[in-house]
């Protein structure tokens, strides 16, 4: 249900795009009970603008009637599975990349 909810929000209203993509919400899990608190899952939300978050949050508190009572919002990032790996070619890889640079610099000369 929460996820439904922050998903229309995001529709109505999409989050602004932080240095050319689009900020992705993906899904919402309840956190807590006094104050009521949500946890969203996304990427980029680190860059959220702080008015998104408060449309966020005020339209989170009208639809489930909290009005008067906080909201509390945890943004949670997901992480690059990949960062920091570097893909290493095999042997089969490596041949054929050196054939492509080698045919490259023979084409270059004969121009």
């Amino acid at each position: 249900m929460l996820t439904k909810l922050v998903r229309n929000l995001v529709e109505t209203h999409p989050a602004p795009a932080v240095r050319g993509r689009q900020i992705k919400i993906k899904m919402a899990t309840r956190g807590g009970a006094h104050p009521p608190s949500l946890t969203i899952h996304g990427n980029q939300l680190k860059s959220l603008p702080a008015s998104y978050k408060r449309y966020l949050e005020n339209g989170i508190r009208e639809a489930l009637n909290l009005v008067g009572n906080p909201v509390k919002l945890d943004f949670r990032d997901s992480e690059n599975p990949f960062a920091g790996r570097r893909n290493e070619l095999n042997k089969r890889q490596q041949v054929h990349r050196s054939r492509v640079v080698k045919r490259r610099k023979q084409r270059k000369k004969s121009r």
